[in-house]
């Protein structure tokens, strides 16, 4: 199981309100503009949805479908085919905030300067989708499963594309200097976005783990190792979020990843013990 993240929602745009000139990429402005209107027609639909009936699948697909025309935009703004009018900017429900609105407990919604910022958004969602379907696979999984192996390997494996995503958007996405004037949603923060890399990566090797567990002959110092790997890398994530500004993000993050760095080391120190009574 995963962090269960809430999908953000945003807010309507045209895009081509946001550039000067269109010229020859008007038909693809348009085009991009329907897309991330699709995406978010998915975003706040699945958050309506009975947790049962979440289609994950159905945010990562638009998700894909809307990533070439923003990836195009920003290589035409680079390129000075595009020449925006002032600031772009958009609007996302922070997922990581711990503030949230008295009514209805919403997170709070944050404008997001920049191109940068709306593809940084647009990725950490995509990774927070393959997260919760990795979570869901594991989570219909029957215990002691003999047939599982396939459904592990799926859940591990899109646990390990979150994390990866998570790691492109801490290492390769431009974000903010850490002096500026102007507050940033805690997702645009460079050590978030590097927490939760930790974090899929650990929940991808758990998911690894039960099934070595169920389908292997795995001793059980190798089990505790790889539980002391997970745990390590849940603590890791746990520091880099609390370098960041506390009252900023949310506490039940922090104490899931509290939690989960507790239980993996216990589970660490059972399967040691189960090693030594073996070597006895």
């Amino acid at each position: 199981m995963s962090y269960p993240f809430a999908l953000p929602t945003t807010g309507s745009v045209a895009l081509a309100d946001f550039f000067e000139n269109l010229g020859p990429y008007s038909k693809q402005i348009s085009e991009a503009t329907a897309q991330r209107g699709r995406l978010r027609a998915a975003l706040k639909t699945i958050k309506r949805q009975e947790q049962l009936n979440k289609d994950y699948q159905e945010v990562i697909n638009t998700i894909e479908d809307y990533l070439p025309y923003l990836y195009g935009i920003i290589a035409c703004i680079e390129g000075e085919e595009l020449v925006p009018r002032g600031d772009i900017v958009t609007s996302w429900r922070s997922t990581l905030s711990g503030h949230t609105k008295a009514l209805g407990g919403q997170k709070p919604r944050v404008n997001c300067k920049g191109i940068k910022a709306e593809l940084c958004f647009v990725l950490m969602t995509y990774a927070y989708a393959f997260c919760l379907r990795g979570s869901e696979i594991i989570s219909s999984i029957p215990p002691e499963s003999d047939h599982s192996e396939v459904q592990y390997n799926k859940a591990a494996d899109m646990l390990n594309r979150a994390a990866g995503i998570f790691s492109y958007v801490a290492d390769s996405i431009d974000h903010p200097p850490p002096d500026s004037s102007s507050p940033r949603a805690i997702e645009l923060h460079q050590d978030a976005a590097t927490a939760l890399s930790k974090l899929a990566a650990a929940d991808a090797q758990s998911a690894a783990v039960s099934k070595a567990l169920v389908h292997s002959k795995v001793s059980n110092s190798l089990i505790a190792k790889l539980y002391m790997g997970v745990a390590n890398q849940y603590d890791t994530a746990n520091g880099l979020l609390s370098s960041l500004p506390n009252s900023e993000i949310a506490s039940d993050l922090k104490r899931y990843l509290s939690d989960g760095t507790s239980f993996y080391k216990a589970m660490a120190k059972k399967h040691l013990s189960l090693d030594a009574n073996d070597n006895q």
